[in-house]
């Protein structure tokens, strides 16, 4: 099981349009899955009802939604395992399904960043919105390690 977030080309649709990302979830209809879709689209229970026995649906999800996926369940598709924006749902009894191509794996939450304008380090932390690292008002430091150590010592990490 890996940790991803949603595709940057999906993200930055989000950031241009002002709205949450749309990603399709794909699922057995069933009273469960409604009410844990319902959150992210009121529609979902009168959309699905068409009789069909696999059904997508897009949902709107923040760009900064961390997932946990079980991929090979079936071919093409990732099992949702966790949904960081919505854990009272037990997502590990719900048959709930994404496409891998709209993730990309989770990046470090912090990273060394080399100073443009002179010498020594810094620390950058990962901006959802751009899909890269901000500097943060921690340094500069002299060395890449003691900069490490900040971000080992005193940084959480994805939670």
């Amino acid at each position: 099981m890996k940790r991803y977030i949603i595709g940057y080309k999906y993200r930055r649709m989000a950031h241009q349009n002002e709205t949450k990302c749309r990603i399709p979830f794909y699922f057995i209809p069933s009273d469960e899955v409604y009410e844990a879709l319902s959150c992210f689209n009121p529609k979902v229970r009168e959309d699905a009802q068409k009789g069909e026995p696999f059904y997508s649906s897009w949902m709107e999800l923040p760009f900064h939604a961390i997932f946990d996926l079980e991929e090979g369940q079936y071919e093409g598709f990732a099992k949702v395992k966790k949904l960081r924006i919505a854990e009272d749902v037990d997502w590990t009894s719900l048959p709930i399904y994404v496409q891998p191509f709209h993730f990309q794996s989770l990046p470090e939450r912090y990273q060394v960043l080399h100073n443009e304008d002179g010498e020594g380090y810094g620390i950058g932390r990962f901006n959802f919105r751009y899909n890269s690292y901000a500097w943060m008002n921690k340094g500069p430091f002299p060395t890449e390690a003691e900069a490490q150590k900040v971000i080992d010592e005193e940084l959480d990490d994805w939670e």
